[in-house]
């Protein structure tokens, strides 16, 4: 979604932009809920520590996944101020999407102290969370 804008082209940009943004925040609550419920399970308490790697997975997911979207399409409104808004809808196939998560996480770890000393447990709960879908 992306609004406010006078080039079409501008607002297509920020539409991917934007959709990536999300993509990106999804994955990382996902994999921050799964590794802090399953550290929590084994009475390990380090959220602070892994701020930083979170924020690194996000930023991976979001670089990773844009060269995976397809756009299906869009539908765009003039505002009649010479401004528009812009909706568009992306495929990302699965598989595709799940070896970007995966390139993010590879990358993610080398980048975090905290995630490095936990790297294994870490990479185990995400390939388990891909599993199962």
């Amino acid at each position: 979604m992306a609004s406010k804008f006078k080039s079409k082209n501008i607002g297509k940009q920020m539409a991917a932009n934007n959709a990536c943004v999300t993509y990106a925040q999804q994955a990382g609550s996902s994999l921050k809920g799964r590794v802090m419920s399953d550290m929590a399970g084994d009475g390990t308490s380090a959220e602070g520590e892994f701020d930083h790697f979170y924020g690194a997975y996000e930023r991976l997911v979001e670089k990773e996944i844009k060269g995976e979207m397809e756009e299906s399409y869009s539908v765009i409104r003039d505002n009649g101020d010479g401004t528009y808004e812009l909706q568009t809808f992306y495929i990302v196939s699965e598989s595709a999407a799940s070896k970007a998560r995966l390139r993010a996480l590879e990358n993610a770890l080398k980048e975090s102290e905290a995630a490095q000393r936990n790297a294994d447990k870490i990479a185990s709960f995400v390939r388990e969370g891909f599993e199962q879908q």
